[in-house]
């Protein structure tokens, strides 16, 4: 997929960039509180008026943090990123999910979100529940690694339960 196929570097991971993206979600939601006074100081009802104030922070505080780690890497990535290669476990499964049926889960923890990448289904089928080494292709900055394509290097062995 063109926008989850990031893998962000660990300086949008931190406090002080959650803390950032809290301000940021704070700031939004004094201008969305705002707006929504001037257009209808009753809007909602006893119950969703409460919920619209307390929630409308948090929510964009994680959008906020969901588009700068995402799209900065991947736009740094397109423009300044030098070819760059890497190697990752990963076990094989599939989900009934809309667009994405196949799917390869990282073993180790990866600064992606969804932390795992689409993979063909033919893929899962040949290779079945198991953890595989794939070689990951793209560009990379400071800022994280855009991947472009993905290469099976080996098996590993039969997929272990997560704890």
């Amino acid at each position: 997929g063109l926008f989850t196929d990031v893998v962000s570097a660990a300086v949008f991971f931190t406090l002080p960039a959650g803390i950032l993206c809290g301000i940021t979600g704070l700031v939004l939601s004094l201008f969305a509180w705002r707006r929504m006074l001037r257009n209808d100081p009753q809007f909602g009802n006893v119950v969703t008026r409460p919920l619209a104030y307390l929630l409308t922070p948090f929510v964009l505080a994680g959008l906020a943090w969901l588009f700068v780690a995402k799209s900065v890497p991947w736009t740094a990535a397109l423009l300044f990123g030098s070819p760059h290669a890497e190697s990752h476990e990963f076990t094989l499964s599939t989900h009934r999910q809309k667009g994405c049926n196949s799917r390869a889960n990282a073993v180790e923890r990866l600064n992606m979100f969804p932390g795992s990448l689409c993979v063909p289904e033919d893929y899962v089928r040949r290779h079945g529940n198991r953890v595989v080494l794939l070689r990951l292709v793209g560009d990379r900055t400071p800022l994280g690694f855009r991947i472009t394509r993905i290469e099976h290097e080996s098996l590993r062995g039969p997929a272990r339960a997560r704890r």
